[in-house]
């Protein structure tokens, strides 16, 4: 009997394996004719006089980078789900790097008059994939501009306490409901969309918190309650010395 689960196991995880391959293979593959439409697309909309024309480029291109945006995060959840990890990491600045995502996320703060507050040393640092940590907090910021009111305030909070560090980000937005905490890291859980801008696919803190995991993290949602915002928490064990 044993001899049929271990025979049976290894088949299920066989499966699996080529489940995310196969998911992985098809998301370049349907990725790859997308990024020509949204390099051209912009350049004719410049050009284009036509109101009418203009509106269907608009719509053109929002539809474009919706499906994109969709695809990426279909690839991350596949390569997340694999058995391997990559288990190196470089030594990255935190207040550095996440002041470089903040400024591409330039446009929707400016857009929604959003303050943005940095209360992390300089000498704060961390090990961890760069490619990895640009995915933790351009999700983490993605989802606090959504969910911000016009006017408010996202803070980036970090810490060393003994042999870990903390990071947060606080956001004075829509917040969570108590049963809500417990959801928002199932895949493509969304929850009202009266609170939020309704372009989320509810992929993002899935992936986050798959990819804080793998390196031995933990992350967790705190909120006071509806319109009195939320903070998300991130623990890392301090691995300066050693490699991930």
């Amino acid at each position: 009997l044993d001899e049929k689960v271990r025979t049976r196991s290894k088949d299920i995880e066989e499966l699996l394996k080529q489940k995310d391959e196969f998911i992985t293979q098809i998301g370049h593959d349907l990725k790859t004719p997308l990024t020509p439409l949204l390099s051209i697309l912009p350049v004719l909309r410049k050009k284009e006089e036509d109101p009418k024309r203009i509106e269907y480029l608009d719509m053109a291109i929002r539809n474009a980078s919706q499906i994109h945006d969709i695809l990426i995060n279909i690839i991350h959840l596949a390569r997340l789900n694999k058995s391997y990890f990559p288990n190196t990491g470089t030594v990255l600045p935190i207040h550095q790097m996440i002041e470089e995502i903040v400024i591409n996320f330039e446009p929707e703060i400016l857009k929604k008059r959003i303050l943005v507050d940095y209360r992390i040393p300089a000498d704060l640092w961390i090990r961890i994939n760069p490619i990895d940590f640009d995915t933790i907090f351009e999700n983490l910021l993605d989802n606090a501009i959504k969910c911000s009111f016009t006017g408010g305030t996202i803070t980036f909070e970090g810490e060393k306490i003994e042999d870990s560090i903390i990071i947060r980000i606080r956001d004075t937005g829509v917040g969570l409901l108590p049963m809500q905490k417990d959801q928002v890291f199932e895949k493509f859980y969304k929850g009202d969309s009266s609170r939020h801008d309704g372009k989320s696919y509810g992929l993002g803190l899935s992936i986050t918190q798959k990819i804080v995991e793998k390196y031995g993290g933990m992350i967790k949602v705190e909120s006071e309650g509806s319109n009195l915002g939320a903070v998300f928490i991130l623990t890392f064990p301090n691995r300066m010395e050693h490699d991930i």
